[in-house]
């Protein structure tokens, strides 16, 4: 703390020699302070390039999974009326669907409640099961109850035709219920939970024996199924044959009739016209899939190439780059840039990237333009005609490091540099380290020379005293002179 009082007896401007001195002393902090931000520079440096491997890693390990190079894409000549999804297990085929039913649930409606009535106590059955056609019944269809019990709800007397809809969906038996205000009056809509031909039902009603019906009741009896009207659907499965071979499903959606896809049925087709499904290979994601990982490569290489790299038209001394000479991304460069000119996929029909369109621009005039990896599209597309022998360049396994598949090479360097005591983790620890010698000696030096300026201000502050004193006797004195010169009376 600055003694600012000091220099009242002596003259001197203290608090500026001090400073000035001060700052003479603390030289060797500002270099310590110099080195520590280069040094937390280098750590972000290291940072993203330890970013850029990491996409790296991402990308490479996309190109390795077999989920990449069994990527299906499906068209169809009618998706109005049939469309399909396909998962990378889906064979690479072609196959026509006619459609000749569609699933669909049962709806029904009961007879009308008379305007103004609620009903009289008794029981609500319901049953699902399935209806099959039979001449002999009065509407032409036969009703058989299906595996599951029929489910009875308890209906009280005075209850409103809102209230026994609200009943019907709380009993769970697979039956929704609503009223509709229809032009004769109101009217029970039921709806199976979903749809197959399994999923029809039927409803039956008794009355209960007490109370006595009021004035303002109908027996409930006289609430039931309406299969005449023309709003009855009778519950459905699909139906369809998919290359002549007839399927049969209580869905829409055919999950397991074609292995790996799935076919959603959306309409009937015309009859005498098919559509036409076709499954092929997705090369334009795996187009994409490679050309993200070229993109990742370019990134890393080229910010360790920036980071490295020597400006010959800067002024002198100021041309190196944050990390030139540094050996550790040096030889990750070239580690790199080694693994992308070597063999691999274990001698198939592509051996190396250039023989699929990915490789290093020559050079012009001699000189190497670009390190960086450049795709020639046609070139890949075309060689992507062979999806097989594009993945293997990539994915094949062997028991030669040297020669397995380029992703499988990138996907284990960096797996090693990204992982706990590998060349980031070290870099990191070792650069950290460094930081806190230079933090431990700053906090030295300011101590040294905190307890510098505290002595030298002892000094200044004895001198002043002692000035101060000196000044004091020399006023004595003058005026003792003074008055011994003055002439007596």
């Amino acid at each position: 703390m600055a003694i600012t009082s000091v220099g009242l007896g002596s003259g001197l401007d203290v608090n500026t020699i001090v400073t000035q001195l001060r700052s003479i002393e603390e030289r060797p902090l500002t270099l310590l302070q110099s080195k520590a931000s280069l040094v937390d520079t280098k750590i972000s440096a290291y940072g993203q390039v330890q970013s850029l491997f990491s996409g790296l890693a991402d990308a490479a390990s996309k190109l390795s999974q077999s989920s990449t190079w069994t990527a299906r894409t499906v068209t169809s000549s009618n998706s109005a009326a049939v469309s399909a999804s396909a998962s990378s297990g889906a064979a690479v085929t072609s196959f026509s669907v006619e459609v000749t039913q569609l699933a669909q649930a049962q709806v029904s409606a009961s007879t009308v409640l008379p305007a103004g009535k609620n009903l009289g106590g008794g029981t609500l059955t319901l049953q699902l099961g399935t209806w099959s056609d039979d001449a002999a019944e009065p509407f032409g269809k036969k009703f058989v109850p299906g595996g599951a019990a029929a489910v009875d709800i308890k209906i009280d007397a005075g209850s409103s035709l809102s209230g026994v809809a609200a009943q019907i969906n709380q009993s769970k038996a697979g039956v929704t219920a609503t009223v509709v205000a229809g032009t004769g009056g109101p009217q029970l809509l039921l709806k199976s939970a979903s749809t197959g031909e399994a999923m029809g039902f039927q409803m039956t009603t008794a009355d209960a024996a007490d109370p006595p019906l009021q004035a303002d009741e109908v027996a409930l009896s006289t609430l039931v199924l309406d299969q005449g009207a023309s709003s009855m659907q009778y519950a459905t499965d699909a139906k369809a044959a998919i290359n002549g071979i007839a399927v049969q499903s209580a869905s829409n959606t055919l999950s397991s009739a074609v292995e790996g896809m799935t076919l959603t049925l959306n309409q009937k087709t015309t009859a005498g016209a098919p559509v036409q499904v076709d499954v092929k290979d997705d090369t334009a994601s795996m187009q994409k899939a490679v050309e993200g990982f070229v993109s990742a490569y370019n990134a890393a290489n080229q910010m360790i190439t920036n980071l490295t790299g020597y400006d010959s038209t800067a002024k002198a001394g100021e041309g190196g780059s944050l990390l030139q000479g540094d050996s550790t991304v040096l030889a990750l460069q070239n580690q790199m840039r080694r693994m992308v000119g070597d063999a691999a996929g274990a001698g198939g029909v592509f051996g190396r990237l250039s023989d699929i369109g990915i490789g290093v621009p020559k050079s012009v005039g001699g000189k190497v333009t670009s390190t960086n990896l450049e795709i020639d599209s046609s070139k890949l597309k075309a060689a992507l005609a062979d999806v097989g022998a594009v993945r293997s360049l990539f994915t094949a396994s062997t028991d030669d490091a040297a020669t397995e598949g380029v992703a499988l090479k990138f996907k284990r360097m960096t797996d090693a540099v990204l992982g706990t005591g590998g060349t980031f983790a070290s870099k990191s620890e070792a650069l950290n380290n460094q930081k806190t010698t230079l933090t431990k000696e700053q906090e030295r030096v300011t101590a040294r020379v905190d307890n510098w300026e505290a002595r030298i201000r002892k000094q200044y502050s004895a001198l002043d005293a002692t000035m101060n004193k000196m000044n004091s006797l020399n006023s004595y004195i003058t005026q003792q002179v003074e008055q011994w010169n003055k002439p007596t009376q």
